[in-house]
């Protein structure tokens, strides 16, 4: 399994976490949407130590070690990831992701699994990505 989809499979199931976090503390995992309702501050504490930041379409959550940023394609709440937020997650852990140091690293590997069947695109001319079903 390439370094990406790795990578990608690690920070989907950490934004499955925070997504968790939040519907543990508010009963929501529609962040964005309630956010736009007025349930649900801008930034807060989801515990003692993890903070977050909602901001246009996604938010960020703020680990003591690290970030997981995120953003929604829907009002949903369904999730995927784009170049930037998984590079911003790998940068993080360069021990676990060597060879994604660089954003043409990251667009390059994501063009490979594209061209494979790994990961799709979402919307035709997005930059938002998922894994396709068959790599999880």
């Amino acid at each position: 399994m390439s370094e990406l989809l790795i990578l990608a499979r690690d920070y989907l199931a950490e934004v499955e976490g925070c997504l968790d976090l939040f519907e543990s503390k508010f009963g929501r995992r529609d962040i964005i949407k309630a956010w736009r309702e007025g349930t649900l501050e801008r930034e807060g504490l989801l515990n003692e130590t993890i903070g977050y930041q909602i901001h246009g379409r996604g938010c960020q959550v703020e680990f003591a070690d690290h970030d997981v940023e995120f953003d929604f394609m829907d009002w949903d709440g369904a999730v995927g990831f784009d170049a930037w937020k998984i590079l911003a997650y790998a940068q993080q852990f360069p021990e676990r992701y060597p060879k994604l140091t660089s954003n043409a690293h990251v667009e390059q590997e994501l063009q490979l699994c594209i061209e494979t069947g790994a990961i799709k695109a979402v919307f035709p001319h997005a930059r938002y990505y998922q894994l396709v079903s068959s790599w999880h």
